[in-house]
């Protein structure tokens, strides 16, 4: 049952001095038993005021995607910006509201306040000049029992994961409890699930709309990540390399029915940057999009040879999926597997991945595995202790060689104070995340729906979403997961300048990052292994011939 608390009476004050008239608030229980209304007469003093106090995200109106306050003040509830003073709106008893911005009066009917099943605030509307305003509350109430539910250790069912409790691994309960609110309170929609992993060590998993862990779900464009790996292991394998001509491999390049000279210049490396030069484009709507076609296609290689190139081969990047198909070919052709068998045998059995699916062309997975393939990015090429592809090509396929124009929390207020940009590399996405004064380098895979494989080097964290917010270009819905990485989960990794020392951990990795130790005797220890490391270094340094 949702229950709204209808404000009548409605009026800001430029100047924060008004009269108390006062409020008369209407519950209507909006479930279908209807039980009628009631009014209420709130005191002068406020104190009915305070469940309503926090931090909401506005959409529409000259406010749109911004962190507005409600707090109360001289018996008043006010709105206005967290580190302003202004008032933008303040509920009295008149029926107006002033709008200070533009000093304008602009009048409202009412002002609703939503409740979740458990009672709690959980957003508030108003309509200004006709249009609908919306307001999330980002600190919802967090009962006991919701915290309990995300400090409970996952459970250990021999797919190769360790596990922890959250707070054994520095990340606040809190937080993951907010974000079940927001999700079960459908504030955030169309999320599946989602993994954390800390310090190696799965510490929470949650699942949504009927999906559970054994579900597996479909990976989309994120498997695109994977397929850079698979080439990484077949480069070190010798078997193809970053320079080598596509046409080399794909002898159906014969019989190409929109042939174009410049065809011959495409690279295995233009694959995995998205620099092919074909006319296709799928993330910011400029089109033409491809992929759909394809699948409609009965040949879809031909079909993918057949893309007309618009731009000169490794001159102008622009996302298209037909480079991915065209990879999985030649790796077919290189190797004599197909990439599913290639996969199976390089891959997931070293990773202990043994269930998974293949629906419409489309790999499906379980979310616990998908992180998997984040901790094999975190680990430098290793699982346990097992060697699957080269650190090199980590460093190489994760770096930044594009930077991208556009920021993968641009929808969102959290945007405000992080990039305006990201970066491509072979196959993965990059972006630097701003917390407090500190920064941290992102590196994800990204799927349709909203699927993601997000690692933070520097905090040992890996964070999968699934979702099902599918369509044609990335719209808002698919960019919750950072929404809510911004908001809760890089916040409540504690002490994010201080990390538990881990001897296997290089010590030049570690004075790169500028991470600092928590324990004395990890310290003391660290403090040994810097002294032998800089005495190494100065000594192959002055052994080095002038």
């Amino acid at each position: 049952m949702i229950t709204y608390i209808k404000h009548f009476s409605v009026k800001c004050c430029m100047v924060g001095i008004l009269l108390y008239i006062p409020y008369f608030i209407q519950l209507d229980s909006l479930d279908s038993g209807y039980s009628g209304n009631q009014q209420i007469e709130i005191r002068k003093n406020g104190s009915d005021f305070k469940e309503y106090e926090g931090l909401y995200f506005i959409t529409g109106g000259d406010l749109n995607n911004t962190n507005i306050k409600v707090d109360q003040k001289g018996g008043h509830l006010r709105i206005h910006l967290p580190k302003s003073r202004k008032c933008y709106l303040e509920f009295s008893g008149f029926g107006e509201i002033w709008y200070p911005i533009s000093e304008k009066p602009v009048y409202c009917d009412s002002v609703l306040f939503c409740r979740d099943s458990e009672g709690d605030i959980i957003e508030m509307n108003w309509i200004q000049n006709g249009n609908e305003l919306n307001a999330v509350r980002l600190d919802p109430v967090v009962r006991k029992n919701d915290i309990r539910s995300v400090m409970h250790q996952p459970e250990i069912i021999g797919d190769g994961w360790m596990t922890a409790s959250c707070q054994n691994e520095g990340i606040e309960p809190k937080n993951l409890a907010m974000i079940l609110k927001r999700i079960r309170a459908g504030t955030y929609k169309g999320i599946d699930g989602f993994v954390i992993v800390k310090n190696g060590k799965l510490v929470a998993e949650q699942y949504f709309d009927g999906f559970n862990r054994d579900s597996m779900h479909l990976t989309r464009s994120s498997f695109k990540s994977v397929v850079s790996i698979l080439v990484g292991i077949a480069i070190e394998d010798g078997i193809i390399r970053l320079k080598d001509k596509i046409v080399d491999y794909l002898p159906e390049y014969d019989d190409c029915e929109n042939w174009d000279e410049r065809k011959k210049d495409i690279t295995i490396e233009h694959l995995l940057n998205m620099r092919a030069g074909y006319d296709c484009e799928e993330i910011f709507g400029l089109g033409p999009v491809h992929e759909l076609k394809m699948v409609m296609s009965h040949d879809w290689l031909k079909y993918c040879i057949d893309l007309p190139l618009i731009h000169n081969p490794g001159e102008q990047w622009s996302y298209c999926s037909n480079n991915v198909f065209l990879l999985s070919v030649i790796l077919a052709n290189a190797t004599g597997m197909s990439i599913l068998e290639f996969a199976e045998q390089r891959l997931f059995v070293p990773l202990e991945i043994s269930t998974y699916s293949i629906e419409d062309g489309c790999l499906s997975m379980k979310p616990r595995d998908l992180a998997k393939i984040g901790q094999l990015i975190l680990n430098d090429g290793n699982w346990k202790d097992t060697k699957i592809v080269s650190s090199k090509w980590i460093r190489e396929s994760t770096r930044m060689h594009t930077i991208i124009p556009w920021s993968w929390t641009t929808e969102w207020a959290s945007s405000k104070k992080n990039s305006n940009t990201s970066g491509y590399g072979y196959l993965w996405f990059q972006q630097d995340f701003y917390i407090g004064k500190r920064k941290y380098r992102g590196v994800f895979a990204w799927g349709n729906g909203g699927q993601y494989i997000m690692v933070f080097p520097s905090l040992n964290l890996v964070v999968v979403f699934t979702g099902s917010n599918y369509s044609q270009t990335i719209q808002r819905a698919q960019l919750q997961p950072f929404d809510i990485l911004v908001r809760y989960i890089l916040p409540g990794v504690k002490d994010h300048r201080q990390i538990t020392f881990d001897q296997n951990r290089s010590v030049e990795k570690i004075m790169k990052n500028n991470e600092i130790m928590t324990d004395r005797e990890d310290r003391f220890r660290f403090g040994k292994l810097v002294e032998e490391y800089q005495s190494k270094r100065f000594s192959k340094e002055i052994e080095q011939p002038r």
